[in-house]
């Protein structure tokens, strides 16, 4: 069977899936990096313009951070606070305080950050660290780092996504072979 019949078959052609069993091996892992790439360019020119009018990764933490700086292992910083119980996230940033802040229960996950310490929470596991272990840091830091490597943090988050997109590729064609 030709790669485009293949193609074919798989998307309209439901009384032939049988037939798909005949292909050889070689001619379905193309055909799954074939789909994997297909959804990889669909999802980036659906994401692109949104990520380029939004300034892209500086242009966004540009407007979604807060002023702040560390040094000497201490935070300066308007107090924030996000309670998102509809998505299970909270963050709270509050420097008038020493030491870890106690994480609230109920969050999958859940940040807090003082004067001195980080305590953050995710599905999984709890880490902190002291600020002291950061060095100096401020917002404008954070900014030029994200502009200086847009390209890598794109690159790496497309191969991320197109591995994404192979194992769930498989995985949906053996099941579908199974059934």
């Amino acid at each position: 069977m030709k790669f485009g019949d293949i193609f074919k078959t798989s998307l309209f052609k439901f009384s032939s899936y049988p037939s798909l069993l005949l292909v050889s091996n070689f001619k379905t892992v193309l055909y799954v990096f074939f789909l994997a790439f297909i959804m990889l360019f669909g999802l980036s020119a659906a994401a692109v313009p949104l990520f380029t009018s939004g300034g892209g990764f500086a242009g966004i933490a540009e407007k979604n951070l807060p002023e702040f700086s560390i040094k000497n292992g201490e935070l300066t910083c308007k107090k924030v606070l996000i309670d998102d119980s509809q998505n299970s996230m909270y963050i709270l940033v509050d420097d008038t305080k020493q030491g870890q802040i106690d994480l609230p229960d109920g969050y999958l996950q859940a940040l807090t950050i003082s004067r001195t310490d980080l305590l953050i929470r995710n599905n999984y596991q709890t880490n902190s660290l002291k600020l002291s272990e950061i060095g100096s840091l401020t917002k404008a830091d954070v900014v030029a780092w994200l502009k200086d490597n847009t390209a890598i943090i794109c690159f790496v988050l497309a191969v991320f996504m197109l591995a994404g997109f192979l194992i769930s590729l498989s995985f949906n064609m053996l099941v579908t072979a199974l059934i």
